[in-house]
């Protein structure tokens, strides 16, 4: 019995693909046709992934669950008050950080590579390397970091091995420059944290925990915009490729502002004095990158 496309493994369908485009391909050089008739077909549109973005009371009602009873507090709040990319926080180095200047130089990205192990990679794009303003809470809590690191490292004496050492059961010190490791100085697990610590916490308050650490990311962005900062400051701090990807991203934020612009326009006209303490879309100076 002749077996059907169904029936096919992907790896003898993907030769079937490639057969006939180099045959069509073929045809067109040789003016067999006038063109390839696969060019006229379209791809099927990627799905939009649904954004559940907390609110800013929800954001604010987890960071301080999480600041009395979670050990990675200060992950959490560097990701919901910098916009950074997981990957992104995991792989932060001291050497990025200027405390002094209240600044964090995305630089490179913390990567779990399948075969176990860890990499530090370049960031996702050009753009995704960029200084990011610190405000003062993160500075702090910044600041106790350094300092609970020492006080580990006085405790442990340094592994011979350094970061390389595969021995679960070391108890010492395992030296890597990163900001958010593990009590022993190891790269911290994306994965383990979702699992160990923010379901518990997200089930506790009754939050959704789909997702949620690259959430926090988008409800830095979103409450940016919903408060009025500069659609170009935006994109700057969450190392989206172009600005144009970042409206398209949050399009939602901005035509739920609509009623506030239609407010801005009535001040206008009645000749009210603008609002200084609100900083106004679009009139910073700068290429936005």
């Amino acid at each position: 019995m002749q077996e059907g496309a169904a029936g096919l493994g992907p790896t003898t369908v993907n030769h079937h693909r490639r057969l006939l485009h180099k045959a069509l391909r073929d045809a067109v050089w040789q003016d067999l046709i006038v063109q390839n008739p696969a060019a006229a077909a379209q791809a099927p549109k990627r799905a939009r992934v649904t954004l559940d973005v907390w609110t800013e009371s929800q954001v604010n009602l987890f960071l301080s669950e999480a600041h009395t009873s979670s050990a990675y507090y200060p992950i959490y709040l560097f990701i919901a008050g910098t916009g950074a990319r997981v990957g992104e926080t995991l792989g932060l180095a001291w050497e990025d950080l200027d405390l002094r200047e209240a600044t964090a130089y995305i630089d490179q990205a913390l990567q779990r590579p399948r075969g176990g192990g860890y990499v530090l990679r370049d960031p996702k794009s050009l753009r995704s390397r960029r200084a990011i303003a610190l405000p003062p809470e993160i500075v702090e809590v910044l600041r106790d970091q350094r300092s609970h690191q020492d006080e580990e490292r006085r405790r442990r004496p340094p592994c011979e091995h350094g970061p390389s050492c595969t021995d679960q059961a070391c108890q010492g010190r395992h030296e890597t420059g990163l900001v958010f490791t593990q009590p022993d100085g190891k790269p911290l697990h994306a994965s383990n944290i979702r699992q160990r610590d923010l379901k518990r916490l997200c089930k506790r308050l009754g939050l959704s925990s789909r997702r949620a650490l690259h959430n926090l990311r988008h409800a830095h962005a979103t409450h940016l915009l919903q408060r009025g900062v500069n659609v170009r400051v935006v994109p700057e701090r969450l190392g989206h490729s172009t600005p144009a990807f970042t409206l398209s991203t949050y399009a939602h934020v901005l035509q739920g502002m609509q009623a506030v612009a239609a407010q801005a326009v009535s001040a206008m006209l009645s000749g009210l004095a603008p609002d200084r303490r609100t900083p106004v879309s679009g009139t910073q100076e700068g290429d936005g990158r």
